[in-house]
């Protein structure tokens, strides 16, 4: 071979990799990216809530579908919530980004409900008229059974919607640690965060 088309030859092959390299590199860039580039949040995952820290150890969570807020404590420190839709209906589903991590089913929702509907106004009670005590019959003191407050359903009304919990009845650990989890994040929701609400 002359040296004229061995130069020619060379020439040849590196136009043909530098036509190579220009077709292929933007398509391996993008298949890259597609890799590193998160997916559209489905309904029910987790929305991102900016979390301000209230004292150590406690967060507030501004929950904007609603435009309220709670304060959270550990062991829900990291509580997130994400929009669950149910026809008209949009509710907030709560979990915690460690449960969501360690395991995944655990998707909002999966520590229950805030559910919000329009308070409906109190009636007015209506005037009774009380009978005259009888001078035989002398009081009895009768015991009125209180409910645990942990066994008490959630309900809370601000500025004219009422708020309450739906527990969740489904499972999304798979071991007895992360039942135990769950259960602890659940109890922790109803009775020390959900009390914090506000606007």
């Amino acid at each position: 071979m002359r040296l004229g088309q061995q130069i020619f030859l060379g020439v040849l092959i590196g136009l043909a990799v530098c036509v190579w390299v220009t077709f292929t590199q933007p398509r391996l860039k993008a298949e890259e990216e597609a890799k590193v580039t998160p997916l559209p949040v489905a309904v029910q995952d987790p929305t991102p809530t900016p979390v301000k820290p209230v004292v150590a150890g406690q967060s507030s969570i501004k929950i904007l579908i609603y435009n309220v807020k709670i304060t959270v404590t550990d062991p829900i420190t990291d509580l997130v919530y994400g929009e669950i839709k149910d026809g008209n209906n949009t509710w907030a589903g709560f979990t915690t980004k460690s449960l969501l991590a360690k395991y995944p089913a655990c998707k909002a929702g999966a520590l229950g409900t805030l559910v919000r509907i329009k308070a409906s106004p109190t009636p007015t009670p209506s005037p009774t008229r009380s009978p005259s005590p009888s001078p035989s019959v002398s009081p009895t003191f009768t015991p009125i059974a209180i409910k645990s407050p942990t066994n008490q359903p959630f309900s809370k009304t601000i500025d004219g919607y009422t708020y309450t919990y739906r527990q969740a009845y489904y499972g999304c650990a798979d071991d007895q640690a992360g039942r135990d989890a769950v259960a602890a994040a659940r109890a922790a929701v109803k009775n020390s965060a959900l009390p914090t609400l506000s606007n």
